[in-house]
């Protein structure tokens, strides 16, 4: 069975294999598999033109034509996958028929499909295994099996002896164990999977893994207490807000927050004068450490959440350390943060290809707009037609409508190593990925370039590992108004030449931050006026020959359009 030019089945007597792939593994089925009836498919003439439309083809003309087959062999994969719903759904129909699918891994250690499906037996090799015929049988893993990475002497395309090595030529060994099951007990889907178990050299067994959910469906709430965080919540939420509450001593009485996408303005109120019979059902509490209001206050908001039945939706550790210390009971409280410390790998350190354009704001530092930045980039594309994902930074983000949630900024506890974090987070990127998106937005915390060597805690390690995890095909740079060029350009050059990521366009915070006298890690803000903004855009985009737009709606409008561009580009090349 082949393709011709036109992609058409045709059904030849024989064919040449340019390749010689082909060649050495029936070379191993037929010499250990009795009885073998052995359908030979020519699916690519090359092994750099692996194309998935012709893989998934094939297939459908295999499940279509016989009434069963006992065993698919592919000795090859891919690690970007474009229709993965289409390819996984045939593969699950010939598993129902009873098939049997097995399929190598990557040699370079990436995620690899068809290997990575459910219903498929994926195959990857390990220096441990010494005999063609030894393996590690793995559960609850999408790497089924651990075989041989031995060196083998097959038979090449000029009638000569080749040696050959990788998972290609470790899937035939495990062929041949599932042939003489099928032989023994039958093609019976759960006995081949029972005995390929029970016959391991060696068996791995992980912990199932639930997916977290990062989707709240919160309808009439109010914030408290008024800061940066619950500011962007009252800003965005899309649902029914009752409104913004903060203690008397904190100085935040009376001040407003405009919603952006409904025509209200939320002025802060006492908390103490919150009637708790009003109709709201639940309150989101942000930070409360460091922001001028005490423990006892904070109990006595708990308690009385638990008295009127309101639910408590926290991304705050201290609110949750408070119903641990005080016994509270915790039926109404719903942590929204990701439970990030008990993620382990269990795919050995391979990795997503993520086959849809992926879009990161970074910045300068810290305070300059960045999440807000995502998210209306984000309701600008869906505006305009775009199914949109985003994998959101801040620990409330699942509250504004983010798909995933890596929250690593202010009052983490993430304790996970530096390995498994970039895995965590290019997790989260694959989740995204397998909803059909046609763009993925996320962004760091804080800056993404030193500002001096002087103190370790200056290095951005974390915003390596996110970055790394994201794997983003462009980046828009967030920059302060009065940040040095030479700074900017240091950030450029580190996104575009370390990581090889196209910088499409800055984005300048329009104020003017300086840090304070009384406290070296805080900022003062001086708002920018328009003509001082106006030539500091046209000094960085003369500067560093990239767009250059202000954070306001009509700019992140035309920031929208730059994006769209960018990637439009990209798809023509």
């Amino acid at each position: 069975v082949s393709l011709n030019e036109n992609d058409e089945i045709i059904i030849n007597n024989s064919f040449n294999d340019e390749i010689g792939h082909g060649t050495a593994i029936s070379y191993i089925l037929c010499r250990y598999i009795k009885n073998l009836q052995l359908i030979v498919v020519k699916a690519f003439d090359s092994e750099e033109n692996i194309e998935e439309k012709k893989i998934i083809k094939i297939l459908e003309y295999i499940n279509n034509t016989y009434e069963k087959v006992d065993i698919i062999s592919m000795s090859f994969g891919m690690t970007l996958c474009y229709e993965k719903k289409r390819f996984e759904e045939i593969c699950n129909d010939i598993h129902k028929k009873g098939g049997i699918i097995v399929a190598s891994y990557d040699n370079l250690g990436k995620m690899t499909y068809p290997a990575c499906f459910d219903h498929v037996i994926g195959v990857d090799t390990d220096i441990r295994i010494k005999k063609a015929f030894d393996y590690i049988y793995i559960k609850n893993s999408k790497i089924n099996i651990k075989a041989n990475s031995l060196k083998h002497r097959l038979p090449g395309i000029k009638n000569e002896m080749i040696n050959v090595y990788g998972s290609s030529f470790a899937v035939p060994y495990i062929d041949v164990i599932i042939a003489d099951i099928i032989e023994e007990n039958g093609n019976i889907n759960n006995i081949v999977y029972e005995q390929l178990e029970q016959k391991a050299k060696t068996i791995v067994n992980y912990e199932k893994k639930e997916k977290q959910v990062c989707d709240f469906n919160i309808q009439n709430t109010i914030v408290f207490p008024y800061q940066k965080e619950t500011k962007n919540i009252a800003r965005f939420f899309k649902n029914n807000l009752y409104g913004i509450y903060d203690v008397k001593n904190t100085g935040n009485i009376g001040k407003c927050v405009r919603a952006v996408y409904k025509d209200a303005d939320y002025k802060v109120k006492d908390i103490n004068k919150l009637d708790w019979n009003e109709e709201f059902d639940s309150v989101i509490i942000g930070y409360c450490k460091d922001k001028n209001i005490s423990r006892e206050k904070l109990m006595e908001i708990l308690l009385k959440c638990q008295q009127y039945k309101k639910k408590v939706y926290t991304f705050s550790h201290e609110v949750l350390k408070e119903y641990r210390r005080n016994a509270i009971n915790e039926e109404n409280l719903i942590n929204v943060i990701p439970q990030v410390n008990n993620f382990y790998d269990t795919h050995f350190g391979k990795m997503w290809d993520v086959a849809l354009p992926v879009l990161c704001v970074a910045g300068t530092s810290s305070k300059q707009g960045k999440f807000s930045t995502q998210i209306a980039i984000r309701e600008e594309l869906i505006k305009r037609g775009y199914k949109v994902g985003h994998l959101g930074t801040e620990p409330y983000a699942c509250l504004l409508n983010c798909d995933e949630c890596y929250p690593y900024g202010y009052d983490s506890n993430i304790t996970i190593s530096p390995a498994d974090k970039i895995l965590y987070v290019n997790q989260l990127m694959h989740n995204i990925e397998i909803e059909e998106k046609d763009i993925i937005i996320s962004g760091l915390q804080s800056n993404l370039w030193h500002y001096n060597l002087g103190n370790v805690s200056f290095y951005p390690t974390d915003q390596y590992e996110v970055i790394a995890g994201i794997n983003p095909d462009a980046i828009v740079l967030c920059v302060n108004y009065n940040d040095e060029n030479e700074y900017i350009q240091k950030n450029i050059f580190y996104i575009e030449k370390i990581w090889e990521v196209k910088c499409i366009a800055i984005v300048i915070f329009p104020f003017m931050k300086q840090f304070t006298m009384e406290n070296s890690s805080d900022f003062e803000f001086t708002k920018a006026n328009d003509k001082n903004m106006s030539e500091r855009m046209n000094e960085l985009g003369n500067e560093f020959n990239i767009p250059v737009f202000s954070n306001d709606t009509l700019s992140l409008e035309k920031l929208t359009d730059c994006i769209i561009d960018f990637f439009g580009e990209q798809e023509h090349e």
